[in-house]
């Protein structure tokens, strides 16, 4: 039987990159970050404006998509 040993050789260099990579980023996370709390959304801008060139496009589609599911997707399923 013969053993690869080049699969073995690619195996462990990318474990040891692995964990040279996570090693910074977990030393960056030693302070706990509170998600829930207010002060950590307080530097976010109030109103953000995203020129979005297809918008008309995205309502319809959204309201043909709203309706099809109504009407048609969800009795069908229910009914299944």
């Amino acid at each position: 039987m013969r053993y690869n040993y080049n699969f073995s050789f690619i195996f462990y260099v990318i474990c040891i990159l692995g964990l040279v990579i996570i090693q910074p980023v977990s030393a960056a996370a030693d302070e706990p970050v509170d998600f829930l709390s207010d002060d950590f959304y307080e530097d976010e801008p109030a109103d953000i404006e995203v020129n979005d060139p297809i918008e008309p496009f995205n309502r319809a589609m959204f309201q043909f998509n709203d309706k099809t599911y109504t009407y048609i997707f969800n009795p069908v399923a229910e009914g299944y």
